[in-house]
């Protein structure tokens, strides 16, 4: 296995790894708030408690295989760096050492958590179960990256240590709020139970938010620095992004939160219906946004902060040139003048000539025009004025076979390289994670449209596949090292990847929300597929 696909798994594995913690140690602190504090025992409570419980531990031992796992992709990356086995050195490492220990807290955490299970009643059983997640929590802070800071090593750490219990709260406690939702569409007597559980996470969830927001600040002025700290590197718009979406999700909260309000001044009235139908739809969205911002969080995990680049950040100036409006480039240099290109330029210094960014460009500046294209038919079909527009999802299959065809020229059908032989490099693997998705998002869409009497499923393939696609492009990468150029390339790539990610959202709730919340919500849909072909067509390669 290559470094970059190895250091890509590793990624990978952190974010999955973020959200089991989230499923462990969120849930044992949502199950312990919001359902043991429940004052009447009951049947439904105790089928709550015990479906969270067995989610807290499916999570605990989703987490100690991951944390195994990563540790497995770091001795692939080292071993095809140094072509010697990293061991038995590495296994001196704080990385190794700390990783197996979480590994081992985890699994002990699982095996806790099923001890619970099985008399939740039991208050010691809470503390143990409480004493392992700690353990966890405060393990994890040796690696972040506090922990490698000479100045204020300990506060830093501290404080990541919280900013991250902060956000496994939130996370964690709202996709068991969602979890209960699901369990009470089968069970009537945990559909009552819903509710008052929703009313008691609000608070929960509140100060879980204040948590994040208390530790956040601070961090994010030392690691970020200045102004131009935000906008000019990979960390600090990753932080943007990271911003942008728990700011979406809050807005979701928000209307939990008006609900949950309503419905204790009402002393309960209505039951399920009197909370409002829908809210476990902003729910689910709100989880879907949360768990995007998890492999943001990963991201940002594995980037250099901002304020150890001082001399590689871009200008205000340079990034909103990135932006802005310019003509596509609408010819492509021949796959001859590109070889030509790459031989005289070497691996030192870009060509003159400029084939390798004017196939880079095309490449762009074409796909932005075939999903503008896209755009303006949804936006005709949704008028209901021209019925062949409900034809336009075929247009991201050609979006997908253009992808295929160009997007890696060193690969077949272009290149020498075969298929597989280019999958060892990250960047044409997640080329091709993107064909995949763009066709596949397509051809279900399509079906779901224009089927008779499609499978219920099929129209939320859709907004699956875009915030898929979504985090894709969030964990896209060009470069193993982040100089200025790379980063102007990336936060185009960045920015279209939050937008997909709103655009899966917003199809999901026009799907789940009665008109007009659920129509407006489509527009939104719309509006970011369009905005994402015009960063696509103004795209051009940034100068050396």
């Amino acid at each position: 296995m290559s470094y970059e696909i190895a250091w890509f798994a590793d990624d990978l594995l952190h974010s999955f790894g973020l959200f089991a913690l989230a499923l462990a140690v969120g849930g044992l602190v949502w199950g312990f708030f919001s359902l043991k504090a429940e004052t009447a025992v009951s049947a439904a409570r105790q089928a709550a408690l015990a479906s969270s419980l067995d989610l807290a531990i499916m999570g605990a031992w989703g987490l100690a295989l991951t944390q195994f796992l990563q540790l497995w992709a770091k001795t692939q990356a080292l071993a095809d760096i140094l072509k010697i086995s990293p061991f038995p050195d590495f296994l001196d490492t704080q990385v190794f050492q700390i990783g197996l220990t979480r590994a081992l807290l985890a699994a002990g955490l699982a095996l806790g958590l099923m001890w619970l299970r099985r008399k939740p009643e039991r208050t010691g059983r809470w503390i143990c179960a409480v004493a392992l997640a700690a353990a966890l929590m405060i393990c994890g802070a040796w690696l972040v990256h506090g922990a490698s800071r000479m100045e204020d090593r300990v506060p830093l750490m501290a404080l990541t240590a919280m900013h991250q219990f902060g956000a496994i709260v939130w996370v964690g406690g709202v996709i068991h709020l969602g979890s209960l939702w699901r369990l009470g569409r089968r069970q009537a007597e945990v559909a009552r139970l819903w509710p008052s559980v929703l009313a008691r996470f609000t608070p929960l969830g509140l100060a879980a938010v204040l948590i994040l927001l208390l530790t956040g600040i601070p961090l994010g002025l030392w690691y970020v620095d200045t102004w131009q700290g935000l906008i000019g590197t990979a960390y600090g718009s990753m932080l943007a992004s990271k911003w942008v979406l728990m700011a979406a999700a809050l807005g979701l909260a928000g209307l939990n939160f008006a609900a949950a309000r309503r419905w204790r001044r009402d002393a309960g009235a209505g039951g399920l219906d009197g909370i409002g139908k829908a809210i476990p739809f902003y729910v689910e969205s709100e989880g879907t946004l949360l768990f995007s911002a998890l492999f943001v969080a990963a991201s940002l995990a594995a980037l250099p902060p901002s304020v150890d680049l001082p001399d590689q950040q871009a200008t205000a100036v340079e990034v909103i040139e990135a932006f802005a409006p310019k003509i596509p480039r609408m010819i492509s240099p021949t796959i001859e003048e590109v070889r030509q290109a790459e031989a005289d330029s070497g691996v030192v210094a870009r060509t003159e000539s400029g084939a390798e960014e004017y196939w880079s460009d095309y490449n762009h500046n074409m796909a932005g025009i075939i999903l503008l294209s896209i755009g303006l038919l949804a936006i005709a079909d949704r008028t209901g004025k021209f019925p062949l527009g409900r034809h336009w999802p075929l247009g991201f299959l050609a979006l997908a076979v253009f992808v295929l065809i160009r997007a890696d020229n060193e690969v077949w059908p272009y290149g020498d390289l075969s298929f597989l032989e280019g999958m060892q490099e990250v960047t044409t693997l997640q080329h091709k994670l993107a064909f995949l998705v763009t066709a596949g998002l397509g051809v279900m869409e399509w079906r779901a449209r224009n089927t008779p009497n499609p499978q219920p499923w099929l129209p939320y393939v859709f907004p699956a596949l875009c915030i898929t696609g979504g985090i894709v492009l969030l964990t896209h990468s060009h470069a193993s090292f982040e100089f200025k150029t790379e980063y102007l390339i990336e936060v185009s790539h960045t920015a279209m990847g939050v937008l997909a990610l709103l655009m899966g959202v917003g199809r999901w709730l026009e799907l789940r929300l009665d008109s007009p919340a659920g129509r407006l919500a489509g527009h939104g849909s719309v509006l970011s597929v369009v905005l994402i072909a015009f960063i696509l067509i103004f795209y051009l390669e940034p100068p050396a």
